[in-house]
């Protein structure tokens, strides 16, 4: 059977997500490089291409279908009130995104960097597909 990697993403919670919808439709998954995510949060994607999802090639075809709809699907507050970029107003939106943006953001980059440890802690913010610009999602 020859795998192939259909996403790749930041964290390991995101990866089993997407695992568990496609394992309910039929379709054996693998995650790779989980591990390594765990160990060096602030670096997997530059070093370790992220955390890789992979399904027999097989299957390719329905698991992409399936990723469409997941991925086409509006993300809303607790409101449920769509969530807007608000800068531009689309509706393509990352949450959970892991900003670098500001001084103390590159300072911890360094200070783990120095000390071969994770970053204590990083800034999560709503990021707009379409233009980039980056907002607090419970705003």
């Amino acid at each position: 059977m020859k795998l192939v990697t259909i996403k790749t993403f930041t964290n390991s919670v995101d990866a089993h997500i997407l695992k568990t919808i496609l394992e309910t439709e039929g379709i054996e998954s693998f995650i790779f490089d989980e591990n390594m995510a765990s160990m060096y949060p602030m670096t997997v994607n530059n070093i370790f291409g992220g955390v890789k999802l992979q399904i027999a090639e097989a299957d390719l075809e329905l698991a992409l279908e399936i990723i469409k709809e997941c991925d086409s699907s509006k993300l809303t507050d607790s409101n449920g009130d769509s969530i807007m970029c608000r800068k531009c107003g689309s509706t393509d939106i990352i949450i959970d995104y892991m900003s670098y943006k500001g001084f103390f953001a590159k300072l911890r980059v360094l200070v783990s960097f120095a000390l071969f440890m994770p970053s204590a802690t990083s800034k999560t913010v709503c990021k707009c597909k379409k233009c980039g610009a980056e907002f607090s999602c419970g705003d």
